[in-house]
């Protein structure tokens, strides 16, 4: 048989003020009956979530790896700094897109934490070009001017082509080095997981006088 602590069986003393509150002593507050979230949050100023009490309004967050709390203000800043403070890139150099879990801790109607304001955000980490650049053996110091002429394609869209859907594969090369990029874009419709791509190719010749592989200059 169990029973329910009631005030009687111990006296808390709660400082309610902002920059005062403790989060334990609250939820134990409530668990023995004392108080209760609405009266908290009504004193406070604190969040009410579905019954329960934000205290500190603090933001985790967590991949399904590790959780983290951060000093952000909102779920969307808060995944964007679980994913900053973190190492994410991969041996290709293509980036990816790290789906993180956001939440607040209240304490609700029986004393217990609970998660409220739960999201989920897709964040996407940049390709590394420097490093797909210099695999492929081009030169990442060059200011890269790109362009698209006489990559193919359409006259009104040279170097672009249709994948199906939003998708798109855009060709370019630099007419400083002739560096060559092509990137496989998803577009809008795009499936979880699925994100841009970059290929690059470096010419074993390139002239840049005449923009060409092949040199025609003195012809």
């Amino acid at each position: 048989m169990s029973t329910t602590p009631n005030q009687t069986d111990r006296i808390i003393t709660l400082d309610l003020r902002p920059d005062c509150l403790d989060a334990g002593q609250i939820a134990a507050a409530i668990w023995m009956g004392i108080t209760t979230p609405e009266l908290i949050a009504a004193v406070t100023g604190c969040e009410l979530v579905d019954g329960a009490v934000v205290i500190d309004g603090a933001w985790f967050a967590d991949d399904n790896n590790s959780e983290v709390k951060t000093t952000a203000d909102n779920g969307e800043d808060a995944a964007q700094a679980y994913v900053d403070g973190g190492d994410w890139t991969d041996e290709a150099g293509q980036g990816c897109e790290i789906v993180v879990t956001v939440w607040q801790y209240a304490v609700d109607a029986d004393g217990d934490y609970v998660r409220v304001n739960e999201d989920r955000h897709a964040i996407t980490i940049k390709p590394d070009h420097d490093k797909l650049i210099k695999d492929a053996g081009g030169d990442t110091d060059c200011e890269h001017d790109w362009t698209s002429e006489g990559e193919g394609g359409s006259d009104r869209n040279p170097g672009v082509w249709s994948t199906g859907g939003t998708g798109l594969t855009i060709a370019k090369h630099c007419t400083a080095c002739g560096l060559h990029r092509t990137e496989h874009s998803v577009g809008n419709q795009r499936n979880p997981g699925e994100r841009d791509t970059f290929e690059y190719r470096q010419p074993e010749t390139w002239c840049a006088d005449c923009e060409a592989e092949l040199c025609v200059c003195d012809e």
